[in-house]
């Protein structure tokens, strides 16, 4: 297990003689991947060897340059030269910038926020919450803004769209759609940055 940093989930996650931390790199990405894993239930090598493609861009923050860093840290070779080389990242407005620049937009929570709202039912008390964030880190294409719809612990949706336009109007719509769904005694509340 990694010794020297002092993330909280490297500290609480041991692989059987397999360091994922260090393999995954002790970065924002690094983390990032991490905590989406351990969240997921990802706590064993095996689950990560026998997981698809397809079932790791399923875990929530885990996108193309996640499962790259994945299968290189399961093939020992050190994350970092697999995001060297391979891995851009865009501004809001779809500019690239380096590693540093998307490391210090990311920690900018009023930057990554596009929205958040929560949406109850009152009369059956249905929470649903609808967050569109900017990752900054292309998907396919250039995604680089992504909504997840969730009521309670449970994903329902994920989108991810190309612009900062597309990404607010997709929020909207999601918003709407799942208000109707909850029927008409709907609360509504739009999140404050400092909660998300």
């Amino acid at each position: 297990m990694s010794e020297r940093c002092e993330n909280y989930v490297c500290g609480q996650v041991g692989y059987e003689g397999f360091d994922l931390p260090a393999a995954l790199g002790h970065d924002k990405a690094g983390h990032r991947v991490l905590g989406a894993l351990v969240a997921a239930g990802y706590k064993s090598e095996k689950q990560l060897r026998n997981a698809t493609d397809e079932d790791l861009l399923a875990v929530r923050w885990i996108g193309t340059g996640g499962v790259r860093t994945i299968r290189a840290a399961l093939d020992s070779v050190p994350a970092e030269k697999v995001r060297l080389g391979m891995k851009k990242y865009l501004d809001k407005e779809g500019k690239e910038i380096d590693n540093e620049e998307w490391s210090r937009l990311s920690d900018d929570r009023v930057y990554v926020r596009v929205g958040a709202t929560e949406l109850k039912n009152a009369k059956s008390s249905t929470v649903v919450r609808i967050s569109t964030i900017w990752t900054g880190m292309p998907i396919s294409a250039k995604e680089i803004f992504e909504s997840i719809v969730s009521r309670g612990k449970e994903d329902l949706v994920q989108v991810r769209y190309t612009t900062l336009e597309e990404a607010v109007e997709g929020h909207n719509t999601l918003v709407g759609k799942h208000m109707m769904e909850l029927g008409g005694a709907t609360l509504v509340r739009e999140i404050p940055a400092e909660e998300t």
